[in-house]
């Protein structure tokens, strides 16, 4: 192995490289979403894709265990790289468990429940990426993170098409979806982050080890779960209340302005490790910069949105979703595209404030904001979805993410202050 292998990159290079990686992993991930509307005969597929997509991101939850920002700012070294890998399979393992129980006391029918343990094993493969991906941020090697969204984005949609296309069946497209994200993650980021890691051969698994890493980590896998389960809550009663059509409609019109959401991911994913040093050493000016340095990227990216939906809304969704008539029923609902830009900028200010807290080692903190976020969606949802359907979900959604997001402040600032008086 070169030393060359080894030498970490710039800031500006891994931030570039995570975006574009990141962004063309989404836009990949996306796509899927227009292909079913396009290639399925109704919007019953389509509802079926969006569902189990959603669903199981609350159990991909379970699995990456809320870790990520933890072990890259575990600068001490206080668990072993194999420590971090080895719980990153058992808890992948509780989580496909976890799916497959839910989906059977919810009695799914055997469609939605199949697609719904397919999806999953796609999200094992984003599971195991994660934490993969941590050795190489610590590292300072995010442009092997950035070549796996690149590999895996192409590879997963692909295959995705290739099912539609031969034989219009939507579980065999999502298996050949799982089995790209599994076989890039083993074949390629796998021997990278081993490469990378200070794992050695002599090195034995201790369960006594792991078992105080999920236990440390247990209020970073309980707040990552709730604050994924409040944006499916509303999905969730939208589902049951309205069903599989509303759903789709939902989804296909919200998902594009996920890329505001990621676009602001972009900016403090990187920074986890600048943030934990400037805390650290008690640097309160810096800290302080890079803090409002992000506020003000996350306001810029909320206003180009807004700004972008009210221009080219509409022409957005009819290039997308062409005029066809699973086409016209998403059109007649494009002015949802507004709630939803406020929501997924709320998402990333939350996102970001749950980093911070994280790496503050405010669990307190993280899960008390997250409870009280999931009992403001819990109370608005059913309403508020009950009354204006869709409308009604981005509402409560957008009412349950403000709640989250003033608490997870509050929290901050506390710790701040007692940080930087000292």
């Amino acid at each position: 192995m070169s030393d060359n292998s080894q030498k970490g990159r710039s800031l500006g290079s891994n931030m570039l490289w995570n975006s574009v990686g990141s962004f063309f992993y989404f836009a990949c991930q996306y796509l899927p979403t227009i292909l079913v509307v396009r290639m399925a005969t109704g919007l019953n597929a389509s509802g079926v894709f969006n569902y189990a997509m959603n669903t199981t991101n609350a159990f991909l939850t379970i699995a990456i265990y809320g870790m990520r920002a933890y072990q890259v700012s575990d600068l001490e070294g206080r668990y072993t790289d194999r420590e971090y890998l080895s719980s990153r399979w058992l808890t992948s393992l509780v989580a496909a468990a976890a799916c497959g129980c839910y989906g059977a006391v919810i009695r799914l029918d055997g469609e939605n429940w199949a697609a719904l343990m397919l999806f999953m094993l796609f999200r094992i493969g984003e599971a195991l990426v994660d934490v993969y991906s941590g050795i190489d941020q610590r590292a300072d090697r995010m442009d092997i993170i950035g070549k796996s969204f690149l590999a895996r984005g192409a590879l997963s949609c692909a295959g995705f098409a290739a099912g539609m296309a031969l034989c219009g069946d939507l579980l065999f497209s999502i298996g050949l979806m799982a089995a790209a994200s599994l076989g890039v993650a083993l074949v390629y980021d796998r021997p990278w982050a081993l490469r990378l890691s200070r794992v050695k051969q002599e090195d034995k698994v201790r369960m006594v080890r792991i078992k105080a890493l999920l236990v440390e980590c247990a209020p970073l896998m309980v707040y990552s779960f709730l604050n994924t389960a409040i944006s499916t809550i509303p999905r969730q009663f939208l589902q049951l209340q309205h069903g599989s059509v509303a759903t789709a409609i939902f989804g296909s019109i919200t998902a594009p302005t996920v890329v505001l959401q990621l676009g602001a991911t972009y900016l403090f994913t990187p920074l986890i490790s600048l943030f934990a040093h400037r805390w650290q050493e008690r640097d309160k000016a810096g800290f302080s910069k890079l803090f409002g340095l992000v506020l003000a990227g996350i306001a810029a990216i909320g206003a180009a949105g807004f700004v972008g939906v009210r221009l080219l809304g509409r022409w957005g969704l009819t290039l997308l979703y062409s005029a066809g008539e699973n086409g016209q029923q998403i059109l007649e609902n494009e002015g949802l595209l507004t709630p939803m830009v406020l929501c997924t900028v709320l998402t990333a200010l939350v996102l970001f404030f749950n980093m911070l807290l994280t790496i503050l080692r405010d669990f307190r903190g993280l899960v008390l904001s997250n409870l009280i976020g999931i009992a403001a969606c819990l109370a608005l949802s059913p309403l508020l979805v009950g009354r204006w359907e869709m409308w009604g979900a981005s509402f409560a959604l957008a009412g349950a993410l403000t709640v989250q997001a003033v608490c997870l402040l509050a929290f901050g600032l506390v710790d701040a202050k007692r940080q930087f008086k000292a």
